[in-house]
């Protein structure tokens, strides 16, 4: 851990700052996709890209390692974790805004089961809806145009 306090000093100084700060990312990647799978991704007709989440929580990380205060007693990786959430959870209901759902993001997710679109109900329930709206329309052709296809 005072491996962490070294480059976050080194970050805040500039000096090798770069290097320091991909350490760091390097450190906690594992923790920025922990936090963005255990979200909900898949919300009706959105879904946000792990890439650009992944993005915004390096970002947070880094706004993490320059806003940290030893003093606090509190272990970095607690306050990065926080700070890495809050950001990626603000993202998350943003989004949803801008789609009218109303979104909890206190229920996590385990999406290393989700493989298939037919996993989605929302999609499940679109694609049903298409498939009724298909048989509505044959019907309400003459017999000889049904036969057609």
């Amino acid at each position: 851990m005072k491996e962490n306090i070294e480059l976050i000093r080194q970050i805040r100084n500039d000096r090798n700052a770069q290097e320091a700060f991909t350490k760091l990312l390097k450190q906690f990647k594992p923790m920025i996709y922990k936090i963005i799978y255990s979200n909900q991704l898949d919300k009706g007709d959105f879904r946000i890209d792990e890439n650009d989440l992944f993005q915004e929580g390096s970002l947070a990380l880094y706004k993490a390692a320059l806003s940290y205060e030893e003093e606090r007693n509190v272990r970095f990786s607690s306050y990065a974790y926080m700070v890495i959430r809050s950001r990626i959870r603000q993202i998350l209901r943003s989004a949803s805004k801008s789609y009218g759902d109303d979104v909890s993001l206190d229920t996590s997710v385990d999406y290393s089961l989700k493989f298939s679109v037919r996993d989605n109900p929302s999609d499940y329930h679109r694609e049903e809806r298409f498939r009724e709206e298909l048989e509505a329309f044959m019907e309400s052709l003459a017999e000889e145009d049904r036969r057609i296809r």
